[in-house]
């Protein structure tokens, strides 16, 4: 500074001055808890703790205490009084229990509190530790002071009821969300450089597009990977700059938010301790801190969370109560409930919490669970890593292959999952029992090896072996052991969480299986549109039909008219609303289903129901069980008034006549009808269109119904599989609905044309570039069906896969194929009765496709010519045949078979290179 201000030695001096006024300064603090009011008679928060914790002990375990209860509860209670968390544990118990009384449903736990037997007697955590040897070390280690971390799971649309209440307890200015900060992403630097710069809206997406879309890519990423990236960088100055701008700006915060879940409490205004903000997202103030700094800064922080799963067995209790006046009690339903594992072991666990993938209906066939610790142990091994231990998991369950411990001592830890180590609390117990690892050793053991801290797995090691052979274990098993604890400690999974998590995997089984009808209605209402053609797929397996709105039967939500009976809510219609929905179930109820329209018009306040409200009820169908077609409510007059405009206009008419003669002369009825005109309902297609604008959802029929034989039958993939197998050359064939075209112009300004097909499940977008364009452009009609013929191939520049059509298949050109394509039928074990229903439908059946038997009987293999040719739709029929395992068809567009599994509960072997036999309809016959 002297040599730059030489004769300025004022300035040098102030700017000492202002060094010494900086003050350093730290956001770390103390653990700050908020003050509990304690019930008279108790003297402090652990006294009154105490207290509860062995009240609620001696209501679930009975008096006298077991000793072992009576030990660990001594035991946690010590640690807890130690660290000063008493106050924490009343504060959670006491909203927990509040929301109970609100009438929200509270989860068993999560995480590692149930860990804790003080958790579960005071009411905290509904998972009983001992039973399933649970650590309180996992949840609370006595030597690191650190804040317990109890998250709690609501029902959805409770949580915020249970914020509210701990609002009104500690007060507004004490309670706040957290802040989440959004941070710059290459695209978005780019595109945010290019506006503050006045670059235009082309080619700042010019730029920006040239940058892999994969989440998380850098810029300098960016310039190595992609060759047009970089020569845009290099070639354009004005691109350079930007860029050059944007790698400054990377990974900057943004934009702000508000934490999902994330809630603290204070015993004091929060701004004596952290700075706040407001949020637009959120009632209260939020805390400029994220997660881990708040943390750090001593504030008490709590999760409240939201299950959507919470709230589906909330309706399903309350569906249940209504319709059968049967009371259930989630959280003491049995746990060894016979038709609850039956389901569980045929694998039928669509809709059923964390069990619903195909995967895991698969293994779950094969392990056959029989108790909840099978659904524990399937909940932590169903994840990238210890996934490939579910088959040995399998067979030793069921006794195939043998269990084999380095030392008798690891049977008594790993028993119970067949000598698999698959919870980090099991690494904790071998480290206790096999090297005399006091809780809290065991317990950093465990957070080394998840976390993956070598330089302290390598010096634990050395404890660990020591103590081993204090323990008379020689040091080759130690080694031996400690290596595979390193190496399942990788992904060891929490036993706490797994146990809570499959307690509410269990809870929706047991309803599933023995209250079906209401837990799929419950199942429906919190179903997005994109996966509700999967469970209405669900219920129609489940011999449950799904009829459409109805205003006589219909309820707000999805509801059960009967067992195999179950009617869309009045909600799920657009534009109604639940004030109109509201206003029809509460007249229906108060005075009865309505009769005819005339009945439905005189009743309904036209204030809550509108001219929008009735088409769309008209178009959902909601007015069909009246007898009425849904073309008559569309029906123009001559002053082009349709007829909705006039029912309203009679149903005001109605009401103000009626209101005037009830106050002249009582409750004298006026008579009059409303007549509604006589004219031809919609054709099919305009009928579900029409259904369709009000539902947003396909309901008395599809589009592709005529065609859902093909799609079955004939492509290798549904448009949700398209994206999962990419590898360069993968030929596929697919079919959709087109729904909408649009021209746009690439870099070059050359055309191209995107394509959005639709299917029954889901949606893909097609690109046809170049000659494709024109090919493409020419073919493809909106609201047509088509089959693609496509190709996999890797850009050599990007390695990025890109789909190339290279065909497109009218319906006409598919069906001609289809009818005459060879088919092969696979039969597992078939017995006499099976080979009657066969006969009769070949019998019965004539057609142009030829039909060949793959029969796997007795072990044998043996491939079977059909003498006569039948129609291609004798495979509906097929489907009712238990033996029949698969139908494949030849395909001649991809020149292979096309394999459909009919019986998913066998495992057949492909059989190849069998000799094929002609076989006439007499030799069938004597067989």
């Amino acid at each position: 500074m002297l040599q730059c201000f030489p004769d300025d030695e004022e300035s040098i001096l102030n700017t000492l001055e202002i060094a010494e006024k900086v003050e350093s300064y730290s956001i770390e603090n103390n653990i700050i808890l908020p003050k509990f009011t304690l019930p008279e008679n108790f003297k402090d928060d652990f006294d009154y703790l105490s207290f509860l914790t062995y009240e609620g002990a001696k209501n679930k375990y009975g008096n006298p205490l077991p000793a072992e209860v009576n030990e660990r509860i001594e035991y946690e209670l010590g640690v807890i009084k130690k660290m000063g968390f008493a106050g924490y544990f009343l504060i959670v118990v006491d909203y927990i229990k509040a929301a109970k009384q609100m009438g929200v449903l509270v989860g068993p736990g999560r995480g590692s509190a149930p860990g804790s037997i003080v958790s579960y007697c005071i009411g905290i955590t509904n998972v009983e530790p001992l039973r399933y040897k649970l650590l309180f070390e996992r949840f609370l280690n006595p030597e690191r002071i650190s804040m317990p971390d109890i998250d709690v799971d609501f029902d959805d649309a409770g949580r915020q009821s249970v914020l509210n209440y701990v609002i009104e307890k500690y007060g507004n200015e004490r309670v706040a969300q957290i802040v989440s900060f959004q941070t710059m992403q290459a695209r978005m630097a780019v595109r945010d450089v290019c506006r503050v710069k006045g670059i235009p809206l082309s080619k700042a997406d010019k730029i920006a597009k040239l940058i892999p879309a994969r989440p998380g890519t850098k810029l300098n990423n960016a310039l190595e990977e992609s060759p047009e990236f970089k020569q845009l960088y290099d070639e354009d100055p004005e691109a350079k700059q930007v860029i050059n701008i944007a790698m400054t700006l990377e990974g900057n915060v943004r934009s702000t938010g508000v934490h999902a879940c994330g809630v603290i409490i204070s015993p004091s205004d929060i701004t004596d301790f952290v700075p706040l903000a407001q949020a637009k997202d959120s009632p209260i103030p939020v805390v400029q801190y994220e997660g881990k700094d708040i943390e750090k800064a001593g504030m008490l922080k709590m999760d409240f969370l939201g299950l959507k799963t919470l709230s589906i067995i909330k309706d399903t209790l309350e569906l249940i109560y209504k319709r059968k006046k049967i009371k259930i009690d989630i959280d003491n339903i049995p746990l060894d409930d016979k038709k609850t594992f039956e389901l569980f072991q045929n694998g039928a666990t669509v809709a059923v919490f964390q069990f619903e993938s195909p995967g895991m209906q698969k293994y779950l066939k094969d392990l056959k669970p029989t108790v909840l610790d099978d659904l524990v142990a399937m909940n932590a091994l169903y994840r990238p890593g210890p996934m490939g231990y579910i088959p040995t998991y399998i067979k030793r369950k069921n006794g195939s292959e043998p269990i084999k411990y380095h030392h008798k001592i690891m049977a008594e830890v790993l028993e119970d999952t067949y000598g698999i180590m698959i919870f980090q609390e099991q690494i904790m117990q071998l480290s206790e029992k096999m090297a005399g690892f006091s809780k809290a050793e065991a317990d950093t053991l465990r957070k080394a090896m998840g976390k993956k801290l070598h330089e302290l797995i390598e010096q634990m090691k050395v404890k660990f072996i020591d103590g081993c052979v204090k323990n008379n274990i020689s040091k080759e098993i130690a080694e031996k052991v400690y290596e595979d604890m390193a190496q399942f400690g990788n992904y060891g999974f929490n036993r706490s969480h797994s146990v809570a998590y499959s307690i509410i995997s269990y809870q929706t089984g047991y309803l599933k299986a023995n209250y079906t009808a209401e837990f799929m209605a419950s199942v429906l209402t919190h179903t997005s549109l994109k996966e509700l053609n999967k469970m209405l797929s669900e219920c129609d397996r489940l011999g449950i039909k799904v009829l459409g709105p109805d205003i006589n039967e219909s309820n707000t939500n999805f509801t059960v008219i009967n067992d195999k009976t179950i009617r869309f809510g009045l909600n799920s219609i657009k534009n109604v609303g639940n004030i109109g929905a509201e206003a029809i179930i509460k007249e229906r109820d108060d005075n009865g289903p309505f009769k005819n329209i005339t009945d439905f018009a005189s009743r309904i306040g036209t204030r809550s129901i509108n001219k929008r409200v009735v088409e769309a009820l008209a178009q959902a169908g909601a007015f069909d069980s009246l007898q009425l077609k849904r073309s008559q409510f569309f029906y123009v007059y001559d002053n082009n008034e349709n007829t909705v405009d006039r029912l309203l206009r009679f149903a005001n008419d109605y009401q103000s006549s009626h209101n005037a003669t009830a106050s002249l002369f009582g409750d004298e009825e006026i008579a009059s009808e409303f007549p509604m005109p006589d004219c031809q309902e919609w054709d099919y297609k305009t009928l579900i269109e029409k259904e369709h604008e009000a539902l947003d959802f396909y309901l008395s029929g599809h589009p592709l119904d005529p065609i859902k034989h093909l799609l079955t039958y004939f492509t290798t993939n549904k448009l949700i599989d398209i994206n999962k197998t990419t590898e360069d050359g993968k030929q596929i064939f697919f079919g959709g609905l087109v729904q909408s075209l649009q021209v746009k112009n690439d870099k070059n300004n050359n055309p191209f044309l995107i394509a959005e097909i639709s299917d029954y499940n889901s949606n893909y977008s097609l690109r046809f570039f170049r000659n494709d364009f024109s090919y493409a452009q020419s073919l493809l009609k909106l609201d047509n069906p088509y089959f693609f013929l496509g190709k996999w191939q890797i850009n050599k520049n990007s390695n990025q896969a890109f789909l190339s059509i290279s065909s497109i298949y009218t319906i006409e050109d598919i069906q001609k194929a289809f009818n005459k394509a060879k088919i092969i039928i696979s039969l597992l074990d078939p017995n006499d009765e099976d080979w009657i229903k066969l006969i009769e439908l070949i019998e019965n059946n004539d057609g142009k496709n030829s039909l060949f038997f793959n029969i796997n009987s007795n072990g044998k293999n043996l491939c079977l010519k059909l003498g006569k040719s039948v129609d291609y739709q004798i495979i509906n029929e097929l489907e009712n045949i238990k033996c029949i395992t698969s139908i494949k068809i030849y395909n001649e567009f991809i020149k292979d078979y096309i394999e459909t599994i009919i019986n998913i509960d066998t495992d057949t072997e492909e059989i190849i290179d069998n000799e094929v036999y002609a076989l006439e309809d007499e030799t069938m016959m004597e067989m």
